[in-house]
C-alpha cells in the first residue's frame, strides 16, 4: 500500500532493529517544490530518521532536490529517485551528517549546477544501489567525504559538463562496485580525487579513462565490459 504524504507516520518505533524519532514508510512524494532545501522532505534537527520504501519523483529545491538532511543520522533504504532536479547541488540527495543509502535507485535526475544524484558529507555510506542516467550541468553525479564508503554499487551513464560525470571525492574507501560510461561532453570521466586524497578501492570494475589510471596500482581493480542484459530498458544484471 502506497501511502501519499501521511505525516502522521512521522514518528514511530523500531524498524531494523533501531528506534528512530522520525519514520518515513511506503510513501510518495511527487512534484514537491522548496526553494531553498529539501524539496520532498527537509530536516534539520538532531534526529535519526528512517526513509523506507518510498518513492521521490519531479520534485525540486535549491539543494537536495528530493530530500536535504542536516543535523541528522538517517538510513534511506530500498527507495527510487527519478526526475528530481536542484538549482544549485544534489537533485535527489544532500545529506549532512551520518548517512547510509542502501538498495536505492537513482535514474534520470538533474543538477543545474552540480552533484546530479547524492551529496553526502560526514560518515556516509552508499551500497547496493544504482546510480545511472543523471545529468549535471555542471559537475559530477556523486560527492563524497574521505570518511564515507560505497560498496556493491553500480555508477553508470551518467553525464556532466566539467571535471567528472561520475564520483569526486576525498580519501573514501570503494569495494566491488562498478564505474562505466560516465561521461563529460562525450569524453569517458569516471572518478576524480580531491587535492591530497587517497583513496581505498578494490575489486571494482572501472572503465579506464585519461584521468583514472591510478586506480589501476591496485592489482585487485580491473576494466572489463559487464555485460549488462540490456541497458536501453535499464536491465543492468
Amino acid at each position: 500500500e502506497m501511502v501519499i504524504r501521511d505525516w502522521s507516520s512521522d514518528v514511530c518505533s523500531s524498524d531494523l532493529d533501531r528506534k528512530w524519532k522520525r519514520q518515513y514508510n511506503k510513501m510518495l512524494f511527487n512534484k514537491e517544490i522548496a526553494p531553498e532545501s529539501g524539496g520532498g522532505i527537509e530536516i534539520n534537527s538532531n534526529s535519526i530518521v528512517l526513509i523506507n520504501e518510498c518513492f521521490f519523483i519531479n520534485n525540486n529545491s535549491g539543494y537536495g532536490g528530493a530530500i536535504y538532511a542536516g543535523g541528522t543520522s538517517a538510513l534511506i533504504n530500498n527507495s527510487i529517485f527519478e526526475n528530481n532536479s536542484s538549482d544549485v547541488a544534489s537533485s535527489a540527495i544532500d545529506a549532512r551528517d551520518n548517512t547510509h543509502i542502501s538498495h536505492c535507485i537513482f535514474n534520470n535526475n538533474l543538477a543545474f549546477q552540480q552533484e546530479s544524484a547524492v551529496s553526502l558529507y560526514g560518515n556516509a555510506r552508499i551500497s547496493n544501489s544504482i546510480i545511472i542516467n543523471n545529468h549535471s550541468n555542471y559537475c559530477r553525479s556523486v560527492r563524497v567525504p574521505s570518511s564515507s564508503k560505497i560498496f556493491n554499487t553500480l555508477i553508470a551513464y551518467n553525464t556532466s559538463e566539467s571535471e567528472t560525470a561520475g564520483i569526486y571525492g576525498g580519501s573514501f574507501r570503494m569495494h566491488n562496485s562498478i564505474l562505466r560510461n560516465n561521461t563529460v561532453l562525450g569524453v569517458s570521466s569516471n572518478i576524480a580525487k580531491a587535492d591530497g586524497a587517497n583513496p581505498t578501492i578494490l575489486n571494482s570494475n572501472i572503465e579506464q579513462d585519461s584521468t583514472n589510471a591510478w586506480v589501476f596500482n591496485e592489482p585487485t581493480n580491473f576494466d572489463l565490459e559487464p555485460l549488462f542484459v540490456d541497458v536501453s530498458s535499464s536491465d543492468f544484471h
